[in-house]
């Protein structure tokens, strides 16, 4: 009964494969019954080649390898073996060629039993497109062709895979190079490490010093620094076009060809993350550095941060301050904080107030305030608050549009009304902050279509009343 429900299985399964299958070659599947014994059935499920077999493989080309007691070989479709039984294992066979395994060791074969490589490689990798095949031959990896011509020889711990250039990582004695396909080394095996380095270098280690390669595998730099670093981009989006170099402690920055752009005088260079500008750190004061490794910004500064658009905060004496991307003083470094308040205005503080300045450093509100911040940003209305804590209304250029005489301004609905408070009564302004209904109600409700709203006054009685233009 177990038999007969694996062999229906079995027959399923088949029947699934066949109808995503198109081998010119089919004759048979290898089946195992419950018994152990292996044979071969057709797409019908229908025995061709009876069990006897303590192991097999579906054919492949018009043979099967087979297993008879400890030995494999292969049948043809007749279930006559054509190549002895005479190997410890055996793969199927891939455009007229097998791979074999004897006394631990590998070989490949033709559909006509001939050994084209002697079963004499530890490993030995199967032949695809390429002419030349990897093998192992005393623990050593070399190349070689399907006559067995050893193309490169049997020196390396490990050789890659060649890449479309037809050039391929090796590594020998311990020690890292390139070769060709014809075994010449390009490049001798004398380094510790070779790894990919951004999109066109190759990072070289020696001694724990690094160096670089081009992309013809040649040195451009010498393994002479601590460390060397992708700096041109944000975290996986490197272009390789800037390095980080790292000498004696000291850092610089190097083009992606390995020209020198700054010599290695730094504490730090962080990464260029607009890709345009950098900050830097030297005898421990900070300024910002362009592609070209010149410093746009001195290090001079206790701390500066990149605004955009040419704008920087820097830091000096504990007090903030702004320059352009040229060095120049927009606003001195007399302020407790600056900080972007969008729409290119800033807010600074002094004594615990506030004020705004614009990008070009022109100072649009004193820091007398104890709160400046947009209440649109996109109708250019301000919202600023005084020291009684009382709130009025400004637009992006600082000009007064409300004095600080409401205790509330509400947000902008989209048709530009605003409900105001001043202690216990409500009302509304329009965006040129005219009071469109008088702020003197207990409570104002929302502004019709029609121009009207219900209000309630302060003795309570609710009435309706029009908008003031």
């Amino acid at each position: 009964m177990k038999s007969s429900i694996l062999f229906i299985l079995s027959v399923c399964y088949i029947v699934i494969v066949c109808s995503c299958q198109n081998n010119y070659n089919f004759t048979g599947y290898a089946h195992q019954l419950a018994n152990g014994k292996w044979g071969f059935i057709n797409e019908k499920g229908e025995e061709i080649i009876s069990y006897k077999y303590d192991h097999a493989l579906d054919f492949q080309e018009g043979l099967a390898a087979v297993k008879m007691g400890s030995k494999y070989g292969y049948i043809n479709m007749s279930g006559d073996i054509v190549i002895p039984l005479k190997y410890d294992a055996a793969e199927s066979f891939q455009n007229n060629v097998a791979k074999v395994y004897f006394n631990r060791c590998q070989g490949i074969i033709t559909t006509t039993g001939e050994e084209i490589i002697p079963c004499l490689y530890d490993e030995i990798e199967f032949p695809g497109e390429d002419t030349i095949i990897k093998a192992k031959k005393l623990n050593k990896y070399g190349y070689i062709t399907l006559t067995d011509q050893t193309v490169i020889p049997f020196l390396y711990d490990d050789i890659e895979e060649f890449d479309s250039t037809g050039i391929a990582l090796a590594k020998r004695e311990q020690k890292f190079g390139f070769i060709n396909k014809k075994g010449k080394e390009i490049l001798p095996c004398q380094y510790d490490k070779i790894r990919k380095f951004g999109p066109i270098l190759y990072l070289t280690t020696q001694d724990s010093l690094h160096g670089l390669l081009d992309i013809d595998r040649k040195e451009i730099l010498p393994c002479q620094y601590t460390s060397l670093t992708l700096c041109d981009g944000r975290v996986n989006l490197f272009k390789g076009k800037l390095i980080r170099v790292e000498r004696d402690n000291k850092f610089g920055l190097m083009s992606g060809d390995g020209r020198e752009l700054t010599e290695c005088k730094y504490d730090r260079i962080e990464d260029f993350q607009n890709y345009e500008t950098a900050p830097v750190k030297r005898n421990g004061k900070y300024g910002y550095m362009n592609r070209s490794g010149r410093e746009i910004v001195p290090a001079e500064y206790e701390d500066i941060q990149d605004f955009g658009n040419g704008l920087f905060r820097v830091k000096k004496s504990q007090k903030y301050g702004l320059i352009d991307s040229s060095g120049n003083e927009l606003l001195s470094c007399i302020y407790e904080s600056i900080g972007k308040l969008g729409g290119n205005l800033y807010r600074m503080s002094q004594n615990k107030h506030f004020g705004m300045v614009n990008i070009r450093g022109e100072v649009m509100l004193p820091c007398k305030y104890k709160d400046i911040y947009w209440l649109s940003l996109n109708l250019g209305r301000l919202l600023v608050m005084d020291d009684e804590f009382m709130v009025g209304l400004r637009n992006s250029e600082g000009k007064e549009l409300i004095p600080c005489k409401y205790t509330y301004i509400g947000e902008f609905t989209p048709e530009g009304y605003a409900i105001v408070r001043h202690q216990n009564t409500e009302g509304y302004i329009n965006t040129d902050g005219k009071e469109i209904v008088p702020c003197k109600y207990k409570t104002v409700y929302p502004i019709g279509e029609d121009g009207t709203l219900q209000v309630q006054q302060t003795d309570g009685h609710i009435i309706r009343i029009k908008i003031e233009d």
